[in-house]
């Protein structure tokens, strides 16, 4: 087996740090979507070497190498692990927003932080996230989709 054709069957690679939302954002996806991942992490944040980001010029992580490739960005390496995955779970991506409720969904995303901060309060997080929830699901129901270009 050659070099790419190697490449091309291995198994996806998330580099990132386990601290940054970023890349726990895209591992969750991962693991939601069945693609098994190898982890590799970025140790020295402070380097100026792109190698240190695989090849990132913006020095930024999370990167997803897969079949050879480098994916820059969690929404973007989001969007490769469904394809990857092969799985037809319906996602949707900000730009499907028909509603005003939908456009808000991101900022009701919690923030890592915020979690730990509210981790005694979960069950009155719980009621209000199963009210969000519901309305979401009723205007992704009764919103007309957007087709895709």
């Amino acid at each position: 087996m050659t070099e790419t054709e190697s490449a091309m069957h291995a198994m996806p690679e998330i580099i990132g740090r386990q601290s940054s939302h970023y890349t726990r954002l895209v591992r969750i996806f991962a693991l939601e979507l069945g693609v098994r991942c190898q982890f590799t992490p970025i140790f020295d944040l402070i380097s100026m070497d792109r190698s240190t980001y695989a090849g990132n010029p913006a020095l930024k992580l999370p990167i997803l190498n897969s079949a050879g490739e480098h994916i820059y960005g969690s929404q973007n390496i989001c969007r490769a692990l469904l394809l990857i995955s092969g799985n037809d779970q319906q996602v949707v991506w900000p730009e499907d927003s028909t509603s005003p409720l939908l456009m808000s969904e991101v900022p009701l995303k919690p923030h890592p932080i915020a979690l730990t901060a509210l981790q005694t309060q979960i069950p009155i997080l719980k009621a209000s996230l199963s009210r969000v929830l519901c309305r979401v699901q009723h205007e992704l129901h009764t919103s007309p989709r957007r087709s895709s270009p």
